[in-house]
């Protein structure tokens, strides 16, 4: 059986383990009644844990036999289990344990402890197993708990019934999703569905940790090489290094051979016949090699066949800028093969020139055509990026196979060649890209409240705007609301999320207690409190107020927040209010010049910046601009640059209707971008609007191949999403935007689009139509049928198929045909709420949906070459073939033109899920996870001559 194995230190492991558990969003739960007392946690610590591997156990074992599993690919139990130890995880808790009442005794403080800390462990079972369809998970399931020492115990509290909360506290706290941990991405053929066995073990002296995978089984039933593993009998495959990934010298062999025969089946070598293709590994100074040998003969017309044996060779090694395994291929021996009938040839026409010449006629153009021939020959290995360096030597690269698991980041730094396979080794980082130097130190939340003050309106420079500072001087009360904050901030390296934030006490209901009111700008710390609201006109209220009560739940601990009533408003008050409505107005002159005058001219717009909400800029994803012009008339257009001069976007007036700017750029200081307009407007209408939005940085996933979208998905969660890649779908739950969690990941051969419907997610492939279910259980729905789906959108009752024929419209839950028509061309396909667009080399084509069943052509462009689509707020995005993109609109049965963009927006492809937004980064090899903050309203501009 060839085997895949990836061994890391334990202690790295255990690092990667418990920085995982204390990063996690751990909510307290509610209190628990025990004697009287109404028992709340009020903080965890996560101690250093550690590896054991003492407790028996028996593990199944599968191997092929086709005689007892006549069903592919033929897996069957050996008659006797392996036996062996399970691998556990020894965590250390410490619960610091409050009473309820206590905390909301204690306003603006922390509350005293009822109960000195208790400790105990949790024991957590690892195994590693193969999963259907998506290659091997790493499963951690809650065992049991070793209670510790309890402390001298409150008059009233039980302790059996204390061991019983703090066991069912523990069962829920290590309810861990199962970890995505594939390692043979790339080196199995595509066939492959099921793993046969894969498992986890220690080595004897628990400073190793091996996970193991065999893909096909064996034909022989024997236990052996599992029992020896699971009992601790592992070869060091880690060395000097921080991990270390063995691959089986019987799988590069494989590999490599099938290879090279599809490189020769796909560029014939005539006249030269292969018969045989064989591989033998072997190590030459500490470097893996692989010699592929091809057996076959000659053919020479008129003569006999000559039989030749040449030799592929290939040796391996790596580059660490950027990481990558480099595999060196020789071609020298094929070399020969081909300038052999040419030798051949003059050897001839030496002796037998009359002869030779008639060989000359009979093979010309075989001979003539050799030199070329070497250079049609790709025997690169199946994935890799290769550079000719010579016509009988090409160097390869590819990204190597080192997967992440948990906060673990394996980079690579090494490759050596064992007598029985090769291993490739490195170094384990933090997904920071620094190295991992244990746990995170614990965290003490803290909060700075404000009291209520009296503040003015955000104001724009529109049209209403001329009018509005006398307004507010005539009636200050009318525009003024109160306002209050609770800044929430920790100490220590632990993360400290808010997981609800509960109005209490207030008996007459005159305080927010949700949104837009009552605000959280973001779940995670440092981050923010709002409350925004008019002053109370309940006569109780105001003839005995009382303070605004927060009950703040965080990770790290619950605290009664008390904000003091709010005041009547002075004339003090009201003279803040209006001054602050005159300075956010004085700069609008000067806008509503820019838009009427008839020159051009150019604003910057500076992003400003709030440093208690702000996160500093390595922490963001970037900032997000929205911009509204009104008052343009005629063929006036505006113009956006980046901080570098480079074009972003042109967009163009619009009659009746407000001409709005989107971007999406890095965080910069000073300038981030100038507004350029062209064109004439109008005095009585100018206005400008500028809001800015900070998208904080707070998680990235990495993908097993480069992804061509991202899709939402709301099977598996509410704040789901899909990405869709080359041959494979990954599912993601982005509930915790700071910790998003894999659902599952599933290959499809020739996989080419994907569809959410109806509870299901549809992929369509090589192999026809197939779905997955909120069970993870993938089913047959449709055979291939001839036709290539390009593109799938779904509707409220049919989905719309793409494919290279034309438009399937599908219902029902097996999705069968109603209706079709044809499209030549296409190659994207999208619905938005009232129209269903059809974009491809023909141009673009709009259809109403009035029937979902029978949507009716409305507009077609045959303009532009579309290669995409997405939604936006104001049209529809086309990216063009030429790497552009145009946002359109449909008015009056024909398309308009609305923005013209110099690259495709950032935002086009991104999938916004309430605040949580996550986008492909540049090389589509990551998803980026960011939230969004409060769009804030500023007239942050500077009028350039």
């Amino acid at each position: 059986m060839a085997l895949f194995e990836v061994q890391m230190r334990t202690a790295s492991f255990l690092a990667a383990q418990l920085r995982g558990v204390q990063s996690r969003r751990n909510c307290l739960p509610p209190p628990f009644p025990i004697g009287g007392f109404q028992i709340q946690v009020q903080r965890i610590e996560f101690g250093a844990n550690s590896i054991r591997h003492n407790v028996p156990s028996e593990f199944y074992v599968y191997y092929r036999e086709p005689r007892l599993n006549p069903d592919p690919p033929h897996f069957f139990p050996t008659p006797n289990r392996a036996t062996g130890f399970k691998t556990q995880i020894v965590q250390p808790v410490t619960l610091h344990l409050v009473e309820s009442n206590s905390v909301l005794a204690n306003p603006n403080a922390s509350p005293p402890a009822v109960i000195p800390p208790i400790s105990f462990s949790a024991v957590l079972t690892l195994s590693y197993d193969p999963v259907p369809f998506e290659g091997c998970k790493l499963f951690t399931r809650f065992d049991h708990i070793e209670p510790g020492q309890l402390p001298a115990l409150p008059p009233g509290v039980n302790e059996d019934q204390l061991w019983e909360m703090i066991i069912e506290f523990a069962k829920n706290s290590f309810q861990v999703p199962p970890q995505e941990f594939n390692f043979t991405g790339g080196l199995l053929p595509t066939s492959v569905t099921w793993i046969a066995n894969a498992g986890v073990s220690v080595n004897h002296s628990l400073d190793r940790i091996s996970f193991r995978v065999d893909p096909f089984g064996g034909t022989d039933a024997s236990d052996i090489r599992w029992t020896n593993f699971y009992s601790g009998a592992l070869e060091d495959r880690v060395g000097a290094a921080d991990w270390g990934l063995f691959l089986d010298a019987r799988m590069l062999e494989s590999k490599l051979t099938r290879d090279v025969e599809v490189a020769l089946q796909s560029a014939p070598t005539a006249p030269f016949r292969p018969n045989s293709i064989g591989s033998r590994y072997f190590v030459a100074g500490g470097v893996p090699c692989v010699d592929v040998t091809v057996s076959g003969v000659v053919e020479i017309p008129l003569l006999p066949d000559v039989d030749v044996a040449p030799t592929v060779h290939f040796s391996f090694s790596t580059q660490t800028t950027p990481p990558r395994l480099v595999a060196d291929v020789r071609l020298d021996e094929i070399q020969k093969l081909l300038d052999f009938p040419a030798r051949l040839l003059g050897t001839i026409k030496s002796f037998a020139p009359p002869l030779g010449y008639v060989l000359e006629l009979a093979i010309g153009d075989d001979v003539r055509g050799i030199a070329g021939k070497l250079g049609g020959i790709d025997v690169s290995p199946d994935g890799m990026e290769c550079t000719m360096l010579t016509p009988t030597h090409r160097r390869c690269t590819i990204e190597p196979p080192a997967p992440d698991l948990g906060d673990l980041r394996m980079r690579l730094s090494g490759c050596v060649g064992q007598p029985d396979g090769m291993v490739i080794s490195g170094e384990m980082l933090t997904s920071t890209g620094h190295r991992l130097d244990g746990g995170l130190t614990a965290s003490q939340p803290s909060f700075e409240s404000s009291e209520f003050a009296w503040i003015g309106p955000k104001v724009s420079c529109s049209q209403a705007s001329n009018h509005l500072l006398d307004d507010v001087r005539r009636n200050p009360d009318g525009y003024a609301s109160l306002y209050a904050e609770v800044a929430i901030n920790h100490t220590g390296t632990t993360p400290v999320y808010v997981c609800e934030v509960q109005v209490i006490n207030d008996r007459l209901g005159v305080f927010p207690h949700s949104a837009p009111g009552l605000q959280l700008l973001r779940d995670l710390a440092p981050t923010k409190i709002k409350i925004k609201m008019p002053m109370p006109d309940s006569p109780e209220y105001n003839a005995d107020p009382y303070p605004l009560d927060l009950l703040v739940k965080t990770s790290a601990g619950v605290q009664l927040i008390r904000i003091p009533a709010p005041k009547p408003m002075t004339d003090a008050d009201r003279a803040l209010v209006v001054g602050s409505v005159d300075v956010q107005l004085r700069a609008c002159p000067a806008i509503w010049e820019w838009v009427h005058e008839a020159k051009e001219g150019k604003f910057d717009l500076a992003w400003i910046v709030d440093p208690l909400i702000d996160p500093p800029y390595e922490m963001q994803l970037g900032h997000f601009w929205d911009v509204r012009i009104t008052g343009l008339i005629g063929d006036a257009t505006v113009t956006l640059f980046d901080q570098k001069g480079d074009h972003l976007l042109t967009a163009q007036r619009q009659p009746s209707s407000t001409l709005r700017l989107h971007a999406l750029v890095p965080p910069a200081e000073g300038t981030e971008l100038t507004m350029l307009k062209q064109g004439e407007g109008s005095v009585e209408n100018a206005g400008v609007e500028i809001s800015q939005q900070v998208i904080s940085s707070t998680s990235l996933i990495p993908l097993p191949n480069e992804a061509l979208r991202l899709i939402p998905a709301t099977i598996w969660s509410r704040a789901g999403i899909v990405a869709l890649m080359d041959g494979k779908v990954a599912a993601f739950d982005m509930s915790n935007p700071h910790a998003p969690s894999r659902v599952g990941v599933w290959s499809e051969p020739g996989l080419t689009a994907v569809c959410p419907w109806e509870g299901r997610l549809f992929l369509f492939g090589a192999r026809g139509m197939t779905s997955i279910g909120s069970d993870l259980v993938r089913t047959p729905v449709e055979p291939a049928s001839g036709e290539t789906v390009l593109g799938a959108a779904a509707g409220d009752s049919v989905v719309y198929l793409l494919t290279s024929n034309g438009v399937d419209v599908r219902a029902g839950s097996d999705l069968h045909k109603i209706n079709w028509w044809p499209f030549e061309g296409g190659q994207s396909i999208l619905r938005t709420r009232d129209r269903l667009f059809v974009g491809g080399k023909r141009g673009l084509a709009s259809y109403r949906l009035s029937d979902e069943s029978k949507p009716e052509l409305e507009a077609v462009d045959e303009r532009t070459i579309v290669a995409d689509l997405a939604a936006s707020d104001d049209g529809t995005i086309a990216m063009l073939d030429d790497g552009s993109a145009i946002e359109v609109t449909v008015i009056d049965r024909k398309f308009r033109e609305l923005t013209k963009y110099g690259s495709i927006p950032p935002w086009a492809h991104a999938v916004w899920l309430a605040r949580t937004v996550a986008l492909l980064d540049a090389s589509h090899r990551w998803i980026a996870v960011g939230v969004a903050g409060d769009s804030r309203l500023e007239v942050p501009m500077q009028k350039k001559d």
